[in-house]
């Protein structure tokens, strides 16, 4: 609880036909993050990864992945969903039936399951978080709402500038996290990227 590290890990491999690889290009520090590290959200286990928003590039796919190829830049959202279960055909991504490898931890905290989260504790499916150079994808499906906002982004509608106040390596992300709880330096949201 309160520590925080950066240590070398195995890179991730395809396990599954779904599944696909994304290197990191960024990621954020978010609030959640925050009840992860202050201990209070169970199963977090020492060696786990956080981090569950980012941006990536796809350098490996499994067979049966459609609709990325290696190269795609991917806008990655936290919950994972499956993409064929009654919940995922109806936009429900945070409660898929297949993506969450413990469901009987979130029944008995929260009375039902929840989808399985990238970087959040083994009570959502212990899948590793985006704070590492690569990530496995876990048959990741965009949300419904990305691509309108890339298009809005593209098109200058949207601005987000005021929301990233700092930038950072990924070996600075526990100053990073430290700089975001306490808002020193101004700090609204920290930005981590390997090799910045």
């Amino acid at each position: 609880m309160n520590k925080l590290s950066v240590e070398r890990v195995p890179e991730p491999e395809l396990r599954n036909e779904q599944d696909i690889i994304v290197r990191l290009i960024a990621g954020t520090t978010c609030g959640s993050d925050l009840h992860l590290i202050g201990g209070h959200i169970p199963a977090m286990r020492a060696g786990d990864v956080i981090g569950h928003e980012f941006v990536g590039e796809v350098v490996e796919t499994g067979p049966q992945v459609r609709r990325h190829k290696v190269g795609d830049r991917v806008v990655v959202c936290s919950f994972v969903g499956c993409g064929r279960c009654w919940y995922c055909a109806h936009d429900l991504w945070s409660l898929c039936d297949n993506t969450n490898t413990n469901p009987g931890i979130g029944q008995g905290l929260f009375g039902h399951e929840s989808a399985g989260i990238f970087g959040y504790s083994h009570a959502m499916g212990g899948l590793r978080g985006s704070h590492a150079e690569y990530v496995r994808g876990a048959q990741m499906h965009g949300q419904r709402y990305v691509p309108m906002l890339l298009d809005r982004l593209t098109a200058g509608e949207l601005r987000t500038s005021h929301l990233a106040t700092h930038t950072v390596s990924l070996d600075e992300a526990p100053k990073a996290y430290d700089m975001f709880k306490h808002k020193t330096d101004g700090c609204v949201r920290a930005v981590i990227r390997p090799g910045a």
